[in-house]
């Protein structure tokens, strides 16, 4: 379901206090409704997408077949992974430091120094290394069950969560993207109340839940914006999107 209309904006503020996020850039051709969840693709706002939404939005690293790919976002802005040959190696995770931050991959290979571990396997070991972790969200293609391939480093898509709209911002008519004026853009974080996703609602106070424009969800994808649930009302499920991620 995708907001078609403003909603009420609601934040229990006994369970924490609301900060704000300003984000002047929107998308051409977007409408973020008041009270809607949003995001910004490389500083443009947009709503709050998953699934396969949100991952076409992300960086796609081709593997040695529809299976081997991996798909990524970047949790902040510099991001570039990278994966790596050789003979012999094992698999393995790494991040360097410098101008970008680098995510690197070691594939795992044999004596022939042809790959042997998959993309399934390939983005297991980036969510096992809690910096690389923090840093991106990545799964992989098609089953995942093809063989990643070396790549050389790449600029991985940020994309960065900013919270409900405090207004409607539109820019549905516009060509370009469109520049708001201050002191618009505005979005506000804190404890939200949130719809549960129709027959995939949240059930455990404490779990993450996976976030769209309008609703909360029990099933994640890798690439979904979550955050912990810490009470519900009802149907409807009280999220603290300040630790959104």
């Amino acid at each position: 379901m995708a907001l078609t209309n403003e909603r009420t904006k609601y934040f229990h503020q006994s369970w924490g206090p609301i900060r704000t996020v300003r984000n002047q850039v929107i998308k051409a051709g977007v409408k973020l409704f008041h009270g809607g969840l949003s995001m910004a693709v490389g500083g443009v706002g947009n709503k709050l997408l998953s699934g396969a939404s949100l991952a076409a939005l992300a960086t796609t690293i081709a593997g040695a077949d529809a299976n081997g790919g991996l798909v990524v976002r970047a949790r902040q802005p510099s991001v570039r992974v990278q994966l790596l040959g050789g003979v012999s190696k094992s698999l393995g995770v790494n991040v360097v430091f410098g101008a970008t931050i680098d995510v690197v991959i070691q594939q795992a290979t044999d004596g022939g120094g042809v790959t042997t571990n998959t993309a399934l396997e390939a983005a297991n070991a980036v969510r096992a290394h809690a910096l690389a972790n923090s840093l991106v969200a990545i799964k992989h293609t098609g089953t995942g069950a093809g063989l990643t391939a070396t790549a050389a480093a790449g600029a991985v898509a940020h994309i960065a969560f900013l919270g409900a709209a405090a207004q409607t911002y539109d820019a549905s008519a516009a060509l370009a993207d469109k520049t708001l004026d201050l002191p618009d853009g505005i979005f506000e974080q804190g404890t939200y109340l949130c719809l549960g996703a129709s027959g995939d609602e949240p059930s455990m106070p404490g779990a993450l839940v996976g976030l769209a424009d309008c609703t909360c969800k029990k099933t994640l994808d890798p690439l979904d914006f979550v955050a912990p649930m810490v009470g519900f009302e009802g149907s409807a499920f009280y999220v603290d999107i300040s630790q959104a991620r």
